[in-house]
């Protein structure tokens, strides 16, 4: 996890990290760039958009697992480089698919079509009944060495991550919890690391406008909060009100608990009035101090102005995404590679060592694979955000390394907008 910790007396904590991935962003250097810009985020933006409403035209019977139920033909959906919304349409069942994708949504000239092998609704159950025995079995899961399993959409397939690959390793897994067609492997190891308190000296009152006689506080920026016997730095995710609250979400192992005190810029700013740590989400709301902090819409280290928006859960796959963190402090771009991704976390915090289960992970592979392109320790919580619509997604988890074959890449972890706020009972809206 991307959160920085000491331990008082000066004993140092060694907590277990997943890592995640990037890709940086740029600014249009003339008018021609400013202009072509804006017809691309005009097109991405209708993507997005024929993606909200063909879910949204799904009936939403919940399964055991709380998804949706999607059409028998219906493999998912996703964005591609040119902007458009591929939707994957199972062998043998394209005339009907292709039909009722037009009846749902209409024809446009960026919507897709692809073949694939399986719908998602085989996809889900037959993960659901893997992530069982994933959370069953610890001992199963530790002697398999297995990290990880989620669901590629682009790939049609469901993702077995191991730290071991080897053909002894998958013959051991295929045989004691599933051979099937449907299931890939790939590897993937979570890293050790130490955490360390990093002193917040971060001025956040002159960027952009601010509210009269309010401290601004911007997403991306630091938070620092202490415990017993540890004290962490992490970073502000993304606004939202709870009720008539104002305040901003950050991750939960950040701020684990309800009640506890968060500081900005040295000065406490806000006390945590609910916390969330699984399956769905790992994610807190910070409440602020409305009489004298302003949580904005603006990230702290590009300036950019975020949209009153999230991109939903679904709409997620192989969106181009930016984070911003206090410790990193610049933009950090990824592409979002595989969701559903179940997990089990074990960590210390400010209120104790915590282990709990999650689903729903989101894995972003970075943009920038070299050192500087990654996450540090501190930058957890950050804001996520769509780099062409300027969007919410969602908060940092923290990150982790996928290796195939000689090649190892740098990949983000973190919990959707949208996840986190139906956890929290939060809203995105903005009332001042």
């Amino acid at each position: 996890m991307l959160m920085k910790h000491n331990l008082f007396k000066g004993v140092l904590l060694t907590m277990t990290l997943v890592i995640l991935y990037s890709c940086t962003s740029e600014s249009p250097s003339n008018t021609d760039n400013v202009q072509q810009t804006r017809v691309q985020q005009i097109k991405d933006d209708q993507a997005v958009q024929l993606g909200e409403e063909l879910y949204n035209s799904f009936s939403y019977k919940l399964t055991r697992s709380q998804e949706e139920n999607t059409p028998d033909y219906f493999g998912g959906s996703y964005s591609d480089s040119q902007d458009n919304l591929i939707v994957l349409i199972k062998k043998g069942m394209d005339k009907e698919g292709i039909k009722d994708v037009y009846q749902r949504i209409g024809k446009h000239d960026n919507l897709k079509f692809k073949e694939c092998s399986y719908s998602l609704q085989e996809l889900r159950d037959l993960k659901e009944k893997i992530s069982d025995i994933y959370f069953s079995d610890e001992n199963k899961r530790k002697n398999l060495q297995w990290v990880s399993v989620g669901i590629s959409i682009e790939k049609n397939r469901i993702v077995v991550f191991l730290e071991d690959v080897s053909s002894y390793a998958i013959k051991k897994f295929k045989k004691e919890v599933i051979d099937s067609p449907m299931v890939i492997f790939e590897e993937m190891h979570e890293v050790k690391d130490l955490s360390y308190i990093i002193v917040d000296s971060i001025d956040n009152d002159n960027l952009l406008t601010r509210s009269t006689a309010k401290t601004n506080i911007h997403l991306g920026s630091a938070i620092t909060l202490s415990g017993a016997e540890y004290s962490a730095t992490g970073s502000v995710g993304f606004r939202a009100m709870k009720g008539n609250e104002h305040g901003f979400i950050t991750a939960a192992h950040v701020v684990p608990i309800n009640g506890l005190t968060v500081y900005s810029n040295s000065k406490a700013c806000g006390t945590s009035v609910a916390t969330t740590r699984g399956p769905k989400a790992e994610a807190a709301f910070i409440k602020v101090n409305y009489n004298n902090f302003y949580p904005t819409n603006v990230a702290q280290w590009t300036k950019t102005a975020t949209v009153a928006g999230i991109i939903s859960y679904n709409n997620l796959v192989n969106r181009n995404v930016v984070l911003e963190g206090c410790i990193t402090k610049k933009a950090i771009e990824a592409k979002v590679y595989t969701i559903d991704n179940t997990r089990e976390v074990t960590l210390q915090t400010v209120a104790g060592k915590y282990k709990f289960s999650l689903s729903n992970v989101v894995y972003a592979k970075l943009a920038v694979q070299s050192v500087s392109g990654r996450p540090k320790e501190g930058d957890s919580g950050g804001v996520i955000y769509d780099k062409s619509t300027k969007k919410i997604c969602g908060e940092l988890q923290g990150k982790v390394t996928i290796t195939s074959g000689n090649t190892t890449t740098y990949c983000l972890s973190f919990s959707s907008a949208e996840k986190a706020l139906n956890a929290l009972g939060a809203s995105i809206t903005w009332n001042k």
